[in-house]
């Protein structure tokens, strides 16, 4: 079912847009946490197993996949290398906390204080997504950058157009410094190459001056 619902999400994330699948989904992982924590206290084993499945599904378009997919469009490119990997060690840390102390939560508070403490933390997530999260669908980087400026600061979309027009040239340039870099890396081994066959031609040109007229008096007899 995850597996589903993630392939739904990596459709529907370019055309509903990531902020509203993230508020979406965490504000319905809160209702399916209630429920949770609901069947706990009730013991209704198979509405607890509903509802765990809806809320893995909720989960699994929402703030599954698309964390991973909008941390390197907020960040700048001299950050991005840096912060995503910070936010990653975080992403992967928050996993195994949930992990390690889900049970322990279990064992302590019951399933019903556990899901609980899960709907408040999935309030907190659809808060935050609703009043922090920009949408970086159909913007360039130049534009999700621009969100993040002070309002003074900000340009004009006149001034924005000039900085798209020109990242398509300045990127081509760098990578034609590159390409000659590496081709000037490459001409001292071709050189060698080239001298190291004309030096195999030519021995195997002596070798063969040798070798004829030793080899005429034997073909003669």
């Amino acid at each position: 079912m995850e597996l589903v619902f993630t392939v739904v999400g990596m459709y529907l994330i370019d055309t509903a847009g990531r902020k509203k699948l993230m508020a979406v989904g965490s504000g319905l992982m809160v209702l399916f946490a209630l429920g949770i924590s609901f069947s706990y206290a009730n013991n209704y084993q198979l509405r607890m197993l509903i509802f765990v499945m809806c809320f893995t599904s909720c989960f699994a378009f929402s703030m599954g996949p698309i964390p991973w997919i909008m941390i390197p469009e907020l960040f700048p490119t001299y950050l991005r290398g840096r912060t995503t990997g910070i936010c990653t060690v975080f992403l992967w840390g928050t996993s195994w906390a949930i992990g390690q102390f889900t049970p322990m939560l279990i064992s302590s508070i019951g399933g019903m204080g556990t899901f609980l403490v899960f709907a408040c933390t999935n309030l907190i997530c659809f808060l935050g997504v609703a009043t922090f999260v920009p949408e970086t669908k159909d913007k360039t980087l130049e534009e999700i950058a621009e969100l993040w400026q002070p309002k003074g600061e900000k340009r004009s979309n006149a001034q924005l157009e000039v900085v798209r027009a020109t990242a398509d040239p300045k990127q081509a340039e760098s990578d034609i410094k590159a390409a000659e870099a590496e081709l000037a890396r490459a001409r001292p081994c071709q050189g060698a190459c080239h001298r190291h066959q004309g030096r195999s031609r030519s021995a195997g040109q002596r070798a063969e001056a040798v070798l004829i007229p030793s080899c005429l008096p034997a073909l003669c007899e």
